[in-house]
């Protein structure tokens, strides 16, 4: 398992997607997206950041909560 979360932090666009939630939690695809685009200057279309995400909640860093129609992404911290 700890293989799979050193897998899943190896992509440098997967570090900034985590570095965003860490400085502001709770936030939604669209708005993780906006995030990196103004930013980090990176352009990346929906479906790439969406795919990005979805290895990250696999490997355990990034939760998803239900918020009604929308999922806000989270990075849960320690202590």
């Amino acid at each position: 398992m700890a293989g799979d979360a050193f897998k899943a932090l190896a992509a440098p666009t997967r570090w900034r997607i985590l570095d965003e939630l860490t400085e502001r939690n709770s936030q939604t695809l669209f708005e993780i997206r906006a995030r990196l685009v103004t930013r980090h200057g990176l352009d990346l279309p929906r479906q790439v950041v969406s795919q990005h995400l979805a290895v990250l909640e696999a490997a355990g860093p990034v939760v998803t909560l239900r918020q009604g129609r929308y999922r806000a992404l989270s990075a849960p911290t320690c202590g």
